[in-house]
């Protein structure tokens, strides 16, 4: 049999070997076959596998489920206020008709239900304001929660008429101190003590996550209370609250700072296994707030040295709302307008960390 040999090759000392030729294009052409035969599969199974998305506006969130996976879609929900009943899509992205590939997802938009109305302006002088029968039931331990629910609020308004200077641990356990509760920051212009505005934004919030059926534990109702960052944590930890929202304004000597920010706790000894739920609460709760107010997004910021982060046993954050310290946001704060953007920005920050259900 003839066999196919190389050009010969010729060594030192005259010396000649012959090569025999491998047929390397055979092993390309069977790995260009494989290569084909994965592209085709792909597009067969991600191209080609299309269907016609299912209309799904109108109908109950359950019924689009079940819609949306006949066809072999899953789908992205959001949730906004609406005049259509609770639990209706109003909205989808694709639309109905429209070509999706199977695994895709459909973008939809499903009611909250009609706007809440904000309550009536808090007065000023919140201590005139007579107990409710549920305020008198838990007096003794100040926890005010109202209506049975799901999910329980702890609303924390900063400070306190008098502040506490005594030392009290920045943690369970910790030899380092901290004043149990500062008096916080002034008005610039108007004088306003911060606590002052803090609780009657912490009042309004409550109302209206109470007529969301959401249980709310308050810290504080009046200004002349003594209590400290820690207990203040204690109160929610004892209510196993699903979020501590500690209301704040901020304060800086430099008069031309502005805008909000939202402090969540660090990955310290003590707040570790609430870090990542915090964290995402902050995230939504100061993108909701910025929207709402429209004011400058100073981002959010992880703290390790806050004693009411570190006593928490919950997730917690503290929403700094607007500088004190600057002569617009002073005017802005002691409106009643803007306080109620910032109860409705807190409050669709807090209800869309809620319905994560984290």
């Amino acid at each position: 049999m003839k066999r196919e040999f190389t050009p010969k090759i010729k060594l030192r000392h005259g010396i000649v070997i012959y090569r025999r030729r491998r047929r390397w294009w055979l092993f390309g052409i069977f790995a260009l076959l494989i290569l084909l035969a994965f592209g085709f599969y792909y597009i067969y199974t991600n191209v080609s596998v299309s269907e016609a998305v299912p209309n799904l506006v109108g109908k109950s969130l359950e019924e689009s489920n079940n819609l949306a996976a006949q066809e072999g879609f899953k789908l992205d929900v959001s949730k906004e206020f609406d005049d259509r009943s609770e639990g209706t899509v109003i909205s989808q992205n694709p639309k109905s008709g429209e070509l999706l590939n199977r695994g895709g997802a459909i973008l939809v938009v499903v009611s909250r239900g009609a706007k809440r109305v904000l309550p009536e302006e808090v007065p000023t002088n919140i201590k005139s304001l007579p107990p409710t029968e549920s305020e008198a039931e838990e007096e003794d331990d100040e926890v005010l929660g109202i209506k049975s629910s799901e999910w329980v609020v702890c609303i924390d308004p900063g400070h306190q008429e008098h502040a506490n200077i005594s030392p009290e641990p920045i943690g369970p356990g910790s030899t380092t101190t901290k004043e149990k509760c500062r008096g916080g920051a002034t008005g610039i212009n108007s004088g306003t003590s911060e606590y002052k505005i803090v609780l009657q934004i912490g009042l309004k919030l409550k109302d209206l996550l109470e007529k969301e059926g959401v249980k709310v534990v308050m810290t504080r109702t009046t200004n002349g209370v003594d209590v400290s960052n820690a207990e203040r944590a204690q109160i929610a930890n004892r209510a196993n609250a699903d979020l501590f929202v500690r209301i704040h304004c901020n304060g800086s000597s430099n008069i031309s700072s502005s805008g909000i920010m939202t402090l969540y706790p660090s990955r310290n000894e003590w707040c570790t296994p609430i870090y990542e739920r915090s964290k995402k609460a902050a995230q939504i709760v100061q993108q909701e707030l910025v929207e709402e107010c429209k004011r400058q997004d100073k981002g959010i910021v992880s703290q390790g040295d806050i004693t009411g982060f570190n006593w928490s046993q919950v997730p917690v954050i503290l929403p700094e709302i607007c500088f004190l310290s600057n002569s617009e946001e002073d005017v802005l704060l002691n409106k009643e307008s803007f306080q109620n953007e910032v109860v409705l920005g807190l409050f669709n920050g807090i209800m869309k960390y809620l319905e994560l259900r984290i």
